[in-house]
């Protein structure tokens, strides 16, 4: 179970400022996952998850702790089918 993993760290990386991450976070009520802030689209350029118009695009990707990503949707859609490819991803990871 996803939810149930100590090991599980999600990281929510975005081109917005850390100001409006905080109250995105907070009107949200999220608490499980770091936002980061990626405001000079460094972190997204270097996962080839930025697009021409300067914004990250929705990109979901499963990195294991030595750093080998093992899952990538390149198009993540908001809805239960994309979440539960995910979720299906995760509880076969080790």
């Amino acid at each position: 179970n996803m939810t149930d993993n100590d090991d599980l760290e999600i990281l929510m990386v975005s081109n917005s400022n850390s100001h409006i991450l905080s109250k995105w976070k907070d009107d949200m009520n999220i608490k499980n996952i770091k936002l980061v802030s990626d405001y000079t689209g460094e972190i997204s350029a270097k996962y080839k998850s930025f697009n021409l118009l300067g914004f990250s695009k929705r990109t979901v990707f499963l990195i294991n702790k030595e750093g080998k990503i093992s899952y990538i949707d390149w198009d993540y859609q908001v809805n239960d089918e994309d979440f539960a490819l995910i979720k299906e991803q995760i509880n076969s990871l080790d």
